[in-house]
């Protein structure tokens, strides 16, 4: 066989090559790459949304982090709150508190008298107090002064003085102070038996 014979027999062997390539190539690409890109493109647009997720949740323990912080910092506020203005009326508490200051000052407690709960809407209710204490001028000054410095919250509304002598003769005197002071809770009044 002649050479250019030959050449004409052998180039439609390489073509058919190139094209069973070629045909494999395609064959490979659609059948494994594209589903590969595919897969690897939600693989990549899941790593975005975790990245995203992971900065939130980032800013959140941020957050979470400085409002633990100013939870600290403000424990000691809410519990002298708690004590000052209670989530319970405690009415023997207050009045326990009242005649150990009566004590510590030298004056007798004659009377403590507390009204029921009264709400105010704005989120604590007060309580009505009537005190009753007799002693010396000074002390009965020192008490009245010592009412503001209980634990438990209590406003003063007036004080009366009564008793025998000057005022501004003698601290050893008797007299007798009726005060009328307020004391305050967080705890709502209860309803009247019978209320609906």
């Amino acid at each position: 066989m002649s050479a250019p014979a030959r050449s004409l027999v052998q180039r439609p062997a390489v073509l058919v090559s190139v094209v069973g390539v070629l045909v494999l190539a395609l064959a490979w690409w659609f059948a494994w790459m594209a589903p590969e890109g595919t897969k690897l493109a939600g693989i990549r647009q899941q790593q975005v949304t975790a990245q995203q997720t992971e900065t939130r949740l980032d800013l959140r323990l941020v957050q979470l982090r400085a409002e633990a912080k100013q939870v600290r910092a403000a424990a000691p506020f809410l519990e002298h709150f708690a004590q000052a203005i209670p989530p319970v009326p405690d009415a023997p508490d207050l009045v326990v508190q009242v005649y150990h200051l009566a004590v510590a000052n030298g004056v007798s407690l004659q009377s403590v008298t507390d009204d029921s709960v009264q709400t105010t809407g704005l989120g604590y209710s007060t309580i009505p107090v009537s005190l009753s204490v007799a002693g010396p001028h000074d002390q009965l000054l020192a008490f009245v002064s010592g009412l503001y410095r209980l634990t438990r919250l209590l406003t003063i509304q007036s004080v009366s003085l009564s008793g025998n002598g000057n005022l501004n003769a003698s601290s050893f005197s008797n007299y007798t102070a009726s005060i009328s002071a307020t004391a305050y809770t967080t705890s709502a009044p209860k309803a009247p038996a019978g209320a609906s």
